[in-house]
């Protein structure tokens, strides 16, 4: 967000606050107490609902139009939404532009200080930004199930897991898959928009699969379970191990063991290993 809109909201939003927290003794007896009093809008304020504060003040300068409390707080309500209207503004100009992040980031601002002005654009534009997230997650995914099938496709034409060009194959997969597990652990549990939804169902039977066999493999380790490997030559020397224990193409037996325990079970003599 550019400067100019944080130092104007810090102003705007630091200085009605001041007002209703600190009212003004303008006139003696100003504050209404009653319903669409000034205790009211300032309520409404409080909860960042800046129309309906608009009404309730101008509902109590209607009674009392000498009432300069009511007054200064019309004032500044209608300079924040008036500021809020700009932000969505220059966030459709940013989105029309392709800057999403920085559209983004405005729509952010003017929901923070206003969180009851209708956005359709900002829910919009969740939904592009949700199925990017998405889309690149299930891209990385896909790259990285390329290389390992390469891996598998070398050994089974007689590489051997002590050759370099083996352990250069599985290097190679470290970063993506770095980035596939930080992604997994950022992705949301359940997406919030229509097209972030079908796109989670349109990928999920098929990660389900690819992310199983990753971490059987050690490509990954288990999500919230365990930390990734930030050393490259460790993370081969795992990935090796494994491809040793389940030999290629291992299918998983689902509902008996976790992959963990039935690694120890085949090979006891490996009980150190971690």
């Amino acid at each position: 967000m550019k400067m100019k809109w944080h130092w104007a909201i810090v102003y705007l939003v630091g200085f009605f606050f001041l007002l209703v927290f600190f009212p003004s003794n303008h006139k003696p007896h100003s504050r209404i107490e009653e319903d669409g009093s000034i205790v009211q809008g300032d309520s409404l304020v409080r909860v960042g609902d800046f129309e309906q504060a608009v009404e309730v003040y101008a509902k109590v300068l209607r009674k009392d139009p000498e009432n300069l409390e009511a007054r200064d707080k019309k004032e500044q309500a209608e300079k924040i939404m008036a500021l809020t209207a700009d932000l969505i503004r220059e966030g459709n100009a940013a989105a029309r532009k392709n800057h999403l992040d920085e559209a983004l980031g405005l729509f952010e601002s003017a929901k923070e200080l206003a969180p009851h002005t209708p956005n359709e654009s900002y829910q919009k534009l969740m939904g592009v930004l949700e199925a990017r997230q998405i889309k690149e997650f299930y891209g990385n995914m896909l790259e990285l199930d390329a290389k390992w099938e390469q891996v598998k496709e070398e050994l089974k034409k007689g590489g051997t897991l002590s050759s370099k060009k083996i352990s250069e194959s599985i290097a190679a997969m470290h970063p993506l898959a770095q980035k596939y597990y930080t992604g997994n652990k950022r992705l949301p549990n359940k997406p919030a928009t229509p097209e972030g939804i079908r796109l989670y169902e349109e990928y999920q039977e098929m990660e389900e699969h690819y992310h199983t066999e990753f971490i059987i493999y050690r490509i990954i380790p288990e999500i919230d379970v365990e930390t990734f490997e930030e050393d490259v030559d460790k993370y081969v020397e795992n990935v090796k191990m494994n491809i040793q224990v389940f030999g290629l193409d291992y299918q998983p037996e689902q509902g008996k063991l976790n992959y963990k325990e039935l690694f120890y079970i085949r090979h006891p003599e490996l009980k150190g290993y971690q």
